[in-house]
């Protein structure tokens, strides 16, 4: 294997952007992790209805890596579908200028990694077919899986096993996803290779003296799919005969004051729940830290970032049996519960406050370390110089 370092450019879907700062924050991880070994540049198109001008394009390299991200005035008639296909074909040029900006700079990629099907892999296709240069993908979308909320269409379906199968690899983070996307099209090669999480930040530290067990929940806070609601009934049945827990609540959605409404007619709102909102990712470290125990009950997880930060954390995990989430919790870091089954949900966390679950919090995080940046980017390192040999 070659250790010269390979030019990849990511094509992204979702990434952190000034309408929403949480979208794709695990591109943002995996691009790290990439860039440990290879040189990244990062490319993100998004439209912007109030933009002023035809375009603005940011450029930046504070991740350890090059990025440009290009915001493009979409158009707004009175016309829905003119103003979808415009903003389609936007999208498209708008790609094909940021590429050939950064090419001006940087030079031609070995390399194109797209991240979730399917509008970023349009000059993903064009390099290969025009220059040669072979492209892989990682997929993150839930929407392969068919127990999600979400129906896709026939003609979606041959686009994605179109692009599917012209790609020299497909990488999932667990292998649940990848027998879904197999369903699509299964002729490409097929790695999973995990989430990554800065392990450096998201560690263990002295936890602060308290009388009572901190638990905490980090989410978007809605029903669908995180089950927000049923985590705030099973708190709500503990207070009925215990006050030595405290859940902190780290996040907020277009649900969060539902939520909160909920708590407080439940009678635990800043009682035994508290709270906090959106926070940077330095403190939700520090307070998946500081906590004893992570809950977690969502109907669907391809993975969960949010189960690898606690685990890198030394923090163990109350969590469901579905998606991705089976294939990272063991009797080391945590307790698998059926799905939606609050009852066994409730259980489970009276056992853990009665001390008749027990976790050592070195074994998770030495567990935990093969989720972090320099693992997965030797991983991803290994895949790009298998396909560019």
């Amino acid at each position: 294997m070659s250790n010269k370092p390979l030019k990849i450019l990511f094509l992204t879907k979702w990434y952190p952007n000034k309408f929403d700062i949480l979208d794709g924050v695990f591109v943002v991880d995996h691009a790290k992790a990439a860039a440990t070994k290879n040189d990244v540049f990062v490319l993100f198109i998004h439209s912007d209805v109030n933009l002023e001008k035809r375009r603005e394009v940011i450029t930046t390299s504070e991740n350890g890596y090059s990025e440009m991200t290009i915001y493009f005035k979409s158009p707004t008639t009175r016309f829905s579908a003119y103003n979808k296909l415009m903003t389609g074909i936007l999208y498209l040029k708008n790609q094909f200028y940021g590429y050939r900006q950064i090419k001006k700079t940087w030079g031609k990629p070995d390399l194109t990694h797209i991240h979730v099907l399917l509008r970023a892999s349009a000059l993903a296709i064009w390099l290969k077919w025009r220059k040669k240069i072979p492209y892989v993908i990682t997929e993150h979308w839930s929407g392969y899986d068919p127990n999600v909320a979400y129906v896709v269409s026939n003609f979606k379906k041959r686009c994605l096993s179109f692009v599917i199968k012209r790609s020299s690899a497909l990488t999932t983070v667990s292998a649940y996803l990848q027998n879904h996307i197999k369903a699509v099209n299964d002729q490409t090669n097929f790695h999973v290779v995990s989430n990554t999480i800065d392990a450096e930040l998201f560690k263990p530290i002295e936890k602060e003296k308290r009388d009572k067990k901190r638990l905490v929940h980090v989410s978007t806070l809605d029903n669908y799919p995180k089950n927000f609601g049923r985590i705030l009934e099973v708190m709500s049945k503990l207070t009925e005969t215990r006050t030595d827990f405290e859940l902190h609540v780290i996040g907020k959605g277009i649900e969060m004051e539902t939520q909160k409404a909920l708590a407080k007619k439940l009678g635990v709102l800043n009682k035994t729940v508290f709270f906090h909102g959106f926070l940077p990712k330095e403190e939700v470290a520090i307070a998946i830290a500081q906590s004893d125990l992570m809950l977690l009950f969502s109907h669907y997880e391809t993975q969960s970032c949010v189960l690898l930060e606690s685990f890198l954390c030394g923090v163990p995990v109350i969590g469901p049996q579905v998606g991705g989430v089976v294939e990272i919790v063991n009797k080391n870091n945590g307790v698998l519960v059926p799905h939606d089954d609050a009852t066994a949900f409730y259980n489970s966390i009276q056992l853990f406050l009665n001390d008749e679950l027990n976790f050592d919090s070195n074994i998770i995080r030495a567990e935990a370390l093969k989720f972090g940046y320099e693992n997965i980017g030797v991983e991803f390192s290994a895949l790009y110089n298998a396909v560019t040999a």
